[in-house]
């Protein structure tokens, strides 16, 4: 097989179905004499993720007249590659009259196998066994995960609840020291293609985690603000997430990690966050929760720090989030659902890569 760039090229996967490509995310054809295949390359970081979104005998597929004229135009621009033409030229009439009924059966099949998981690998070789851990952070093989050195010090509420958090077993990354959060999260927006649109959104980023600060920022963002309530490092804004000082509209994607669980009140800094985000927005929000509550666990006064570590699990947490999370962001004004591994990684393996398999991805969109 050879691999033929696509720059302007309309790539037809259907007889009734244009796709345009955008060349940004670095997408390619890969055609033989059986079967066509598109893989998305992620430019960051080439050897992390290949996701490849469709693959089927060419006896599923019908390509009209459009496919030919594209196929020419990539022929002159890169005429080493040579296989296309050679394709193309074995589609005739016949091909099309014989493969009607199968062609109208195609967007159901395409539809079934373009799904937003991670199919395929991350890194050169596929860490799909526990015996192949790597890190997507610093793109290095592991030998062993680092534990959280307060590993045993789980409040028993915390594990009859069965809360969701970050795998403490799993915490550190021996080179880079990115944590079980940041790695899983990374994972999740590679998977659905977050950073490679970045370079032309504007991005607001509260409480940023160094090692995710430092990747977005290699996206070249067309705008990158970062801020805390307490800003810690050079260039961080002030910012209070219940009272944004942003007009309206301002922000493409809105970055708020393991927040929500300390501010006074979540349903204003939502408001804010979706007042803030431009139409079509997104948030994302990872937290700890319990998805066994099925109501947000929160007293009505103030709680010591004691009581916050025992019933929340962290001693400057306010809450401890339930099933209704997702309303509750949804009350908002916001569209989504809280995302599994399994459905944004597929058969990915969570403990190769360093994750909690349990902590579903919060994104969600205005």
């Amino acid at each position: 097989a050879a691999a033929v760039s696509i720059d302007e090229l309309a790539l037809v996967v259907s007889r009734r179905s244009l796709h345009r490509i955008d060349p940004a995310l670095g997408w390619h054809l890969w055609a033989t004499d059986l079967c066509l295949t598109a893989i998305c390359e992620h430019k960051i970081f080439p050897r992390i993720v290949r996701l490849p979104l469709f693959h089927n005998s060419l006896n599923d597929y019908t390509l009209p007249p459009a496919f030919l004229v594209s196929a020419e135009r990539l022929a002159a621009k890169h005429a080493a590659f040579g296989p296309i033409p050679t394709l193309c030229g074995t589609i005739d009439a016949d091909f099309f009259a014989r493969h009607r009924p199968a062609g109208a059966q195609v967007p159901a099949a395409v539809a079934q196998r373009v799904k937003p998981t991670a199919r395929a690998r991350i890194g050169e070789g596929a860490p799909l066994t526990t015996g192949q851990r790597h890190c997507c952070i610093c793109d290095q093989r592991v030998e062993a995960w680092l534990p959280h050195p307060h590993i045993g010090r789980r409040s028993e509420f915390m594990k009859l609840l069965d809360a969701v958090g970050s795998d403490l077993s799993l915490y550190q990354c021996p080179s880079c020291h990115s944590t079980d959060r940041d790695r899983h999260l990374w994972l999740y927006m590679l998977a659905t293609g977050l950073p490679q649109r970045m370079a032309s959104m504007r991005i607001l980023h509260i409480a940023p985690e160094q090692h995710l600060e430092t990747l977005i920022g290699r996206t070249g963002p067309r705008e990158y603000l970062r801020g805390d309530l307490h800003p810690m490092r050079p260039g961080h804004l002030k910012l209070d997430v219940e009272a944004l000082a942003f007009g309206d509209a301002s922000f493409d994607l809105i970055l708020c990690n393991h927040v929500l669980a300390h501010v006074s009140t979540p349903a204003q800094a939502l408001a804010e966050f979706h007042r803030c985000l431009g139409p079509g927005g997104v948030l994302v929000a990872q937290t700890p929760y319990a998805p066994s509550l099925m109501h947000t666990l929160e007293l009505s006064r103030p709680v010591s720090s004691a009581f916050a570590k025992l019933f929340y699990g962290q001693e400057d947490h306010v809450r401890l989030f339930g099933a209704d999370i997702a309303d509750m962001v949804r009350a908002a004004g916001f569209s989504g659902s809280l995302r599994t591994h399994t459905e944004v990684l597929g058969e990915l393996d969570a403990q190769a890569l360093g994750c909690n398999v349990r902590e579903p991805f919060f994104c969600f969109m205005r």
